[in-house]
């Protein structure tokens, strides 16, 4: 750096070379005249006590924003004691520590948290479901064990028994909840204005205690004969078929659900629909397998109108791809939603 003489007021600082970044400490040993130095004077700063040049007109108490931003997150302990008795000081830290302990707690109390052992950490009765469902999302070919939710199974917030509560990822829950609206498994009547949307929830338990054993969720295809019989009752005076879920039939085929089918591919058994409902837009079906009735492996499941207890009979209203064995000393119960929004 080379120091020249000037015409004017102030002293020229030429650059040459790495030398111009020496910095700060250099700027101020540089000799001002009067004209440079006469509004400034020089302070120490209070977090680092350095010696800098500020203006009169307006001191600086510190040296740099690093400084300022320090004094301001009140992370020198000698400005605060200064400031607090020390009594008050500890419980003002206290009270600091309670406040940010209350914050962690709300933003987890719905969320789930894995250590190094992907071992949860949960408390409550959404622990408990977690826990129920083996820490991991029910839904049919997700089984993710990250960032985890209960969700209620018929949407009824205020009813908290453990059959209506069940564990699914956020990406499935999202899923779950827009199902009607851009999900992939939509049915569309009359487009634009009708749609419909049904979701099943697969329940084993022991037989003899009432535990439940395992659960999985599955979203369902609504196939071109369910869709034409509701159009056909809807326009014509005497129907083909009568639109009331009768039967829900278990299968072992792993041929994925089309819209083309008409009934299961490879039916194993079917049950009488227990109790059937509905709530605003919303229809519930519940069938349920007793130990006894069957038992083995199931990759496919559905729901008939019309029809007998024979298999193969009535008009297919659902079909969906499971993944379920089930052993003589389990029961199985199938839930069933259907959506029309």
């Amino acid at each position: 750096m080379l120091l020249s003489s000037v015409s004017g007021s102030k002293l020229r600082v030429e650059r040459s070379g790495s030398l111009y970044s020496m910095g700060r400490d250099l700027v101020n040993k540089v000799v001002y005249n009067e004209a440079m130095v006469r509004n400034k004077v020089r302070n120490n700063c209070k977090i680092c006590n350095l010696s800098f040049l500020t203006w009169a007109s307006k001191i600086s108490s510190f040296c740099s924003p690093k400084c300022y931003q320090i004094n301001r997150r009140k992370e020198n302990p000698e400005r605060i004691r200064a400031l607090l008795s020390e009594s008050y000081y500890r419980n003002h830290e206290k009270r600091l520590l309670e406040m940010r302990s209350r914050t962690r707690v709300r933003k987890t109390q719905n969320k789930f948290s894995m250590n190094a052992e992907h071992k949860y950490k949960y408390s409550g009765l959404a622990g408990t479901v977690v826990e129920t469902d083996k820490g991991m999302c029910i839904a049919y070919g997700c089984s993710s064990k990250n960032d985890l939710v209960v969700h209620h199974w018929n949407n009824n917030k205020d009813d908290n028994r453990i059959e209506n509560l069940v564990t699914l990822c956020r990406s499935c829950h999202a899923k779950l909840h827009n199902q009607a609206k851009d999900f992939a498994n939509k049915n569309v009547m009359f487009k634009g204005y009708i749609k419909m949307a049904g979701v099943y929830l697969f329940t084993l338990r022991d037989a003899i205690s009432g535990q439940i054993t395992s659960r999985q969720l599955a979203f369902n295809i609504i196939p071109t004969v369910a869709r034409t019989m509701i159009a056909n009752n809807l326009t014509d005076v005497t129907p083909d078929n009568v639109p009331y879920i009768k039967y829900a039939e278990l299968g072992t085929s792993t041929q994925a659900p089309a819209n083309g089918d008409t009934a299961l591919i490879a039916s194993s058994y079917r049950n009488a629909i227990a109790s059937r409902t509905n709530a605003a837009n919303i229809g519930y079906a519940t069938a349920f397998f007793n130990a006894t009735e069957t038992s083995g492996s199931f990759k496919e499941a559905g729901i008939f109108c019309d029809g007998t207890a024979s298999a193969g009979t009535g008009i297919l209203l659902s079909r969906v791809a499971i993944n379920i064995t089930k052993t003589n000393t389990q029961t199985l119960t199938i839930d069933w939603t259907l959506t029309v929004t």
